[in-house]
């Protein structure tokens, strides 16, 4: 593939033909195994889509695997190196359900049209409070050459999900609230003065209250052999399964048995 390098970019490197975009975001990795941790590589296990549950005290977290489009001669891959900084983030929320215990819907809006959950006024409201439109900042370094590196950042705001259910309204005993969030990031950095990106990376998390937490009955009554699944090791609110049982009015996550 032929490269280019405009000479006044000289110190920021080069890119492919096609694009000018410094780096590009691959997926979101899957933790490795039970531990918060992430390996920078092609053949990772990667999260396609996200979930959220309204409970969750902490945003979504992504971990995107991060790819350097970024060409450097043999010599000069330190000053080709990108120094990661943040992503900016927009969210479309919608649509957004409610269904009783019954199955029957009780509140509905679509993410547009007619029915929208948010007309444009609301939307820019939304997004001025921060919302919906925010820089989500980290740092990592990120080789070129085909450089892979990896970091976390948040992607789904408490503030979100606490919007969500603001628009959903109070719900009934029993109730089941379901919402897609469509959230797009553009990674950036710094390379020899200027700034780099990512093409935007689109990527979708279901906000929803029946999800991820598994609740197995009262503490009580569950085993004190019971090996619960522990859920994910960032964000037990988040993907994969939690096995949880109630104390009293408390539920606890992962769960723990009593019962002999």
């Amino acid at each position: 593939m032929r490269r280019h390098c405009l000479l006044a970019l000289a110190l920021a490197g080069c890119v492919a033909d096609g694009g000018d975009e410094g780096l590009v975001v691959r997926n979101n990795l899957a933790p490795d195994g039970s531990s918060c941790k992430f390996t920078p590589a092609t053949s990772t296990a990667f999260v396609s889509r996200g979930t959220l549950h309204t409970r969750s005290p902490s945003p979504y977290l992504l971990a995107p695997l991060l790819e350097s489009r970024i060409v450097a001669a043999m010599g000069q891959e330190s000053v080709r190196t990108v120094s990661l900084m943040g992503a900016r983030i927009d969210l479309a929320i919608g649509p957004i359900t409610v269904e009783d215990a019954q199955g029957a819907t009780t509140f509905s809006c679509a993410a547009e049209g007619a029915s929208a959950c948010y007309d444009e006024a609301a939307r820019a409201a939304l997004a001025e409070a921060g919302v919906t439109r925010f820089r989500s900042l980290f740092s990592a370094p990120l080789a070129p050459n085909g450089g892979l590196s990896t970091a976390t950042f948040d992607l789904v705001p408490t503030a979100a999900v606490r919007e969500i259910e603001r628009k959903a309204g109070a719900l009934p005993a029993g109730a089941r609230l379901h919402a897609q969030v469509v959230a797009t990031a553009v990674v950036y950095g710094q390379l020899g003065g200027g700034e780099v990106s990512s093409p935007p990376y689109v990527y979708p998390v279901s906000v929803c209250n029946d999800c991820v937490l598994n609740v197995v009955g009262a503490c009580v009554d569950t085993p004190t052999g019971f090996a619960p699944r522990p859920g994910n090791p960032c964000n037990l609110y988040q993907d994969g399964t939690a096995d949880c049982c109630t104390n009293g009015t408390a539920l606890v996550c992962p769960a723990v048995g009593t019962k002999p």
